[in-house]
C-alpha cells in the first residue's frame, strides 16, 4: 500500500493481483486493471502522482507503470 506524494489518493495492492486506488477525501474506489496473475509486492506512486508502479510475482513484466487517472497500463 502507498499514498500519493501529494496527499489526495491511497493505493492497495493485493495477493490476488488487484490493485484499486482510493481517493482519501471522498473514501471512493478507482480500481486499477489486473497487475499479475499471482500477488502484488509492491506499489508506488511517481512524485507527480500520475503514475502508478507496481511489482508482482509473474514469470514476465517484472515492474508495471499504470496511468492514475485512466487505470489503463502504460508499461
Amino acid at each position: 500500500m502507498a499514498f500519493s506524494p501529494d496527499g489526495l489518493l491511497f493505493a492497495t495492492a493485493g495477493w490476488n493481483g488487484l490493485m484499486t486506488v482510493w481517493d482519501v477525501a471522498t473514501q471512493q474506489a478507482r480500481p486499477i486493471g489486473r497487475g499479475y496473475r499471482n500477488a502484488m509486492h509492491d506499489v508506488t506512486f511517481s512524485p507527480d502522482s500520475q503514475r502508478l508502479f507496481a511489482t508482482g510475482t509473474s514469470s514476465k513484466d517484472l515492474v508495471k507503470l499504470w496511468d492514475v487517472a485512466t487505470g489503463r497500463d502504460v508499461a
